[in-house]
């Protein structure tokens, strides 16, 4: 029996018990690790207050305001700081050679590579940022601007690239213009606004989240008697290799 089968059995059982539908959650991508004032998530219909140790999961929504502070260890290794006035979807916690990713609404986030072989992808309306063995510093707002501090940086968009090193910056005008060609920093062009949040133990979290990560997979339903069920699936073979198993 494949995974589709299997889904519909239990979807079945739930039915004949008085149960909700079983579901499978989405994939956790990121660990909160620090929090300055009152972030907010919004997962689905759900939304709340963003909190130090929470995990965040594919297709959740972070938004700040003025004066808030946000950090985030994404599952492959990635350290995210996030300014005040910001809203962004994740993506992807990224693994292996998949590149953690954000897609970036509006507002400010800083980057830095917890782990050296760890990649990450922030996506906009105006240009994508591919950047790796990197601290950068990506602003959205009428334009886009790109400070990198360390390592390098891939701007892009369908006119055009640019590629920058340490030291340089480089801006997108708008979706219609290809990225400018990068020029060296001045004194005035290093912020220092992610020094405003210091995330302890973010390590540790990022373990808990790895950790959390190994129990993708489940799905969860509820019998009419209030009781929950979680089942681990485990796909067959043929289903893994996007093949329908035999009847």
């Amino acid at each position: 029996m494949g995974i589709r089968c299997t889904l519909c059995a239990l979807a079945l059982a739930a039915g004949l018990a008085g149960g909700a539908f079983a579901r499978e959650r989405a994939p956790v991508c990121a660990v909160a690790t620090a929090v300055e004032g009152s972030p907010r998530l919004e997962q689905g219909a759900r939304q709340g207050p963003l909190k130090t140790g929470q995990f965040l999961r594919q297709g959740d929504v972070v938004r700040t305001r003025e004066g808030d502070l946000a950090a985030i260890a994404m599952l492959s290794g990635v350290e995210v700081r996030i300014n005040g006035n910001t809203v962004f979807d994740v993506v992807d916690g990224g693994s292996g050679d998949r590149a953690a990713e954000l897609s970036m609404k509006a507002g400010q986030v800083w980057t830095r590579l917890m782990n050296k072989k760890a990649a990450m992808k922030v996506n906009s309306i105006l240009a994508t940022m591919s950047i790796r063995g990197t601290e950068a510093d990506l602003e959205l707002a009428n334009r886009l601007a790109v400070r990198v501090y360390e390592g390098h940086v891939e701007l892009s968009n369908k006119h055009g690239r640019s590629f920058l090193d340490a030291g340089n910056m480089a801006f997108v005008m708008s979706a219609a213009e290809a990225p400018e060609q990068p020029r060296p920093m001045s004194a005035s062009d290093h912020l220092t606004w992610q020094n405003g949040i210091n995330p302890k133990d973010a390590q540790a979290q990022l373990e808990k989240l790895r950790e959390e990560s190994k129990k993708q997979g489940t799905l969860e339903f509820k019998l009419k008697s209030g009781k929950g069920i979680k089942l681990k699936l485990k796909p067959r073979k043929e289903d893994a290799q996007g093949q329908e198993p035999p009847q």
